[in-house]
């Protein structure tokens, strides 16, 4: 896993962001709503995301790839 930046939007708004730890784990605290979890992979220029309902605790995996073969 590689440290990265997270950010969670909902609609095009930017609600929070964060970092990953090394392991790769980030947290958010909102209220509930829809949303939008974007990873950058720390280093290259790719992302990853995913939409999220919001109701409680949600787990979401994100996998980011750097490009690099």
């Amino acid at each position: 896993m590689v440290a990265g930046a997270v950010e969670l939007l909902s609609g095009s708004s930017q609600v929070a962001a964060t970092t990953t730890g090394p392991d790769g784990r980030f947290q958010f605290q909102v209220p509930p709503g829809h949303y939008t979890v974007v990873a950058h992979n720390s280093g290259y220029l790719s992302t990853a995301s995913q939409d999220v309902d919001v109701s409680g605790s949600v787990d979401v995996t994100l996998v980011v790839d750097s490009g690099m073969r």
